[in-house]
Formats: structure tokens, sequence, C-alpha cells
């Protein structure tokens, strides 16, 4: 069992058409325990999301990707799946990212390159926080 198996149970898509942080990231969520899904392409992504929509507690997403970029998957995550948390990965300043949106679109922003003990923390407050909310909606 993983030293980070407490932050453990969610369904996961990461996009990233870089082949080496896809299986990287799978890897290392899975031994998480989580279920991954990885597209390599912002359509394969938008497949997903039409697939499985609503099942995705989270999206890692790569900002930058050519044809269907990242900020065009987060657009139709938010559409299909609002409840779905959403992580940017970029190289790109986060400010850069934040500007390019008005509102609460994206949860969290992983500035590349990230430290996969920052990952973990990260997806372990979304699991925390789905855990409280489960909670709360028992009582």
């Amino acid at each position: 069992m993983s030293r980070w198996s407490r932050v453990s149970g969610l369904s996961i898509l990461v996009v990233d058409d870089d082949r080496e942080i896809r299986t990287l990231l799978l890897e290392f969520l899975r031994d998480l325990d989580h279920r991954v899904v990885v597209a390599a392409s912002g359509l394969e992504a938008v497949e997903a999301v039409n697939t499985h929509g609503a099942l995705f507690n989270l999206a890692i997403v790569d900002w930058q990707m050519a044809g269907i970029t990242g900020r065009d998957v987060i657009n139709h995550i938010r559409t299909e799946s609002p409840e779905t948390y959403i992580f940017v990965a970029t190289g790109h300043n986060a400010q850069e990212v934040s500007d390019a949106y008005a509102g609460p679109v994206v949860d969290h922003i992983l500035r590349k390159p990230f430290s996969l003990r920052s990952l973990a923390k990260e997806v372990s407050r979304i699991t925390a926080k789905r855990a409280r909310d489960a909670e709360r909606d028992e009582t």
C-alpha cells in the first residue's frame, strides 16, 4: 500500500500531449488507488468527457496542446460536468492562466515542473472535501 493511500478513491481524467507525463501521472495516481483515464489530445479528452462526463471527480488538463487546447477542454468539462474539479498543468505563468478566466473555472494551477508530492497534496484536498460533503449529505 502506498504511503499516499489516504488520498484514494477519485475518478480522474489526465489530459496531456506528452506521453511521459501521461504515463507518470497514470502510474502515480493508480498507485494511490484512483481510477484514471488518460487522453493524449484535446480531442481525446472531449470524447472521454462525452463518454464518461459526470463520472470524473477531477480533470488534470495540460494548458497548451495543439488543436483542441486545454482551455477548450476545460470549457467543455465545465459545460458537460460542472461538478468536476479542474487542475491546469502548465509551464506558463499562473497569472496568464488565471487571466484567461474571469471566474472560478479552474480549481488549481500546477506549475510545470510540479512535484508528485504537491500533486498528491492537492488531490488529497479534493478527496477530503468530497468526504466532508458526503458526510454532510448523510445528515
